[in-house]
Parts: structure tokens; C-alpha cells; sequence
């Protein structure tokens, strides 16, 4: 990602990075919808880690300036579950769970 990140520095621009769905929904087998009870943190710290080693930090173990913003996941009311605003009460505490644990690991990663 530093290429990236280095040239929108150069004009002037902020990013905005969000993870990918693979960890969350994606990922076969294992993915933190099917195989751990929406507990995203085992899925993401090793991804979210890969991030940091390949260009979200610098050399110094800082954020690249050009980050502005880190999007844990897009449209979590859509995905973890699908039916997180519109099923049962069990689908915003599983939202929760896995935006949390996510955050979490994200944290434990850096």
C-alpha cells in the first residue's frame, strides 16, 4: 500500500481504507459469520497485521500520514448478519460482536 499512500500524500489527499468482507463473510473455510459465532477476531488480526507491514505504518511504526480514516466494515447491517435491522434482537448483538471483536483485534494487531 505505500506506493499508494505516498503518491495521494503528494496531491494532497486523505484516504480512506476500509478491510475487506473476506474475513468476515468471505472467508472458506472460517469466515467469523459461519465459523466463530460473529467473534471476527481471530479473522482479522492476522489480515488487519498485513495491512500495518505493508504500508499503513511507516518506518517508524506511525500511521501513514495520508491516512485519515479506517473503515472496519462497510454496511455491517447488511452483511454480519443480513438480517441485523430487520430480524430478531439477536441480529444487532451479533453486529455488535463482530464490529467489536474486529476493532479489537485490529488493536491487538498494531
Amino acid at each position: 500500500h505505500t506506493n499508494f499512500l505516498d503518491e495521494a500524500v503528494r496531491e494532497g489527499l486523505g484516504v480512506a481504507a476500509g478491510m475487506s468482507d473476506y474475513p468476515f463473510y468471505q472467508m472458506t473455510p472460517g469466515s467469523c459469520l459461519r465459523a466463530t459465532d460473529f467473534n471476527c477476531f481471530s479473522q482479522v488480526k492476522p489480515l488487519y497485521l498485513q495491512n500495518l507491514q505493508n504500508g499503513f505504518l511507516t518506518a517508524d511504526r506511525k500511521y501513514h500520514p495520508a491516512l485519515k480514516y479506517m473503515n472496519i466494515l462497510n454496511e455491517p447491517d447488511l452483511k454480519m448478519p443480513s438480517s441485523a435491522t430487520n430480524g430478531g434482537p439477536e441480529g444487532p448483538k451479533q453486529m455488535a460482536r463482530s464490529l467489536i471483536s474486529a476493532f479489537d483485534a485490529m488493536l491487538e494487531a498494531e
